[in-house]
């Protein structure tokens, strides 16, 4: 039964635009193992300074703001409406969670780690993730402009009506994600690794991905020219 945290993810089509391929089976992203709300644990109020581990537990209505931490694991749980602004969280790890309408602006979290993670309506402009792990995540519905990626790795991942003008996604690596209907403005994908991106139905104004990398991507025709760009090759109709 489909979780009401979590709406399955597209299946995933990697027939490439760019040169023709054989379709590949199709890949869903794994839904969080999260128990009914009512069975979870209110968490504590005040946020441990390092190395504790959240079972199960709910977060609501938290003001964590600018606290510092390392090595927090957040297992089964739910962070909802909680100020994450500026915190700087060392290796936080999140595992089977939802954080919903947070807001994780300027947020310094190197090294994180998510694993069947949903993190939805949730502003997070100027996030820091470098060097994090994304596996089975999904973001939906979030602000994510000026967030950085850097030397980040994303597999089956979802980012679903989400503003990501002028993220960085320097050196990371792609495997079976998705970008649907997102604002990618300005983005920055150099010296990525893609395996397999998917980016129909999202903007594309002035995004750079290397050219190497766009015969494992897959763009619908509307965006043809702006990929167009990245090789400057002009597209124009038979009567121009």
């Amino acid at each position: 039964m489909e979780s009401k945290f979590f709406r399955q993810a597209y299946p995933f089509d990697m027939l490439s635009r760019m040169r023709a391929k054989k379709p590949a089976k199709a890949t869903t992203i794994a839904e969080p193992d999260l128990p009914d709300e009512e069975s979870l644990t209110i968490g504590p109020a005040h946020l441990s300074s390092s190395g504790m581990v959240y079972l199960e537990m709910l977060f609501e209505n938290r003001d964590w703001s600018e606290q510092p931490s390392s090595g927090l694991k957040f297992n089964t749980s739910i962070l909802r409406n909680v100020h994450l602004t500026k915190t700087g969280w060392r290796s936080v790890q999140f595992r089977d969670a939802l954080l919903a309408s947070c807001d994780l602006s300027l947020a310094d979290w190197v090294g994180a780690l998510f694993q069947r993670t949903v993190i939805t309506s949730t502003r997070s402009t100027g996030l820091n993730t470098s060097e994090a792990s994304y596996s089975d995540t999904v973001f939906r519905g979030c602000a994510l402009s000026y967030a950085t990626f850097q030397e980040a790795t994303f597999g089956r991942c979802l980012f679903e009506d989400c503003d990501l003008t002028d993220a960085a996604f320097h050196g990371s690596a792609f495997e079976h994600v998705i970008f649907r209907r997102c604002n990618l403005t300005n983005a920055q994908f150099a010296d990525c690794r893609i395996a397999s991106a998917d980016f129909r139905g999202s903007r594309l104004d002035n995004v750079q991905i290397p050219l190497s990398e766009l015969r494992n991507v897959t763009i619908d025709p509307s965006q043809l020219e702006s990929i167009a760009l990245l090789t400057q090759v002009k597209v124009l109709d038979l009567e121009e």
